[in-house]
């Protein structure tokens, strides 16, 4: 094997790897983007527990109104 056929599989064996971390790039980017749809719905839970907590509280004030 010739210096030419090395260096073309090394080449070859590099633009294999790029590809790769192109590939990897992209699943990194949609993991971020799923934890960043994370990090809204726990916000929005936090919103919604907040709310419950609101409305529980006006029903006990409710409820001592009536008594």
């Amino acid at each position: 094997m010739d210096q030419l056929e090395k260096l073309e599989m090394r080449m070859d064996q590099w633009k294999n790897l790029m590809d790769r971390l192109g590939r990897l790039e992209m699943r990194m980017d949609q993991w971020k983007n799923l934890m960043g749809r994370l990090e809204k719905l726990e916000m929005r839970m936090d919103q919604w527990k907040n709310l419950m907590d609101q409305l529980g509280k006006l029903e006990m004030i409710q409820k001592m109104e009536q008594w």
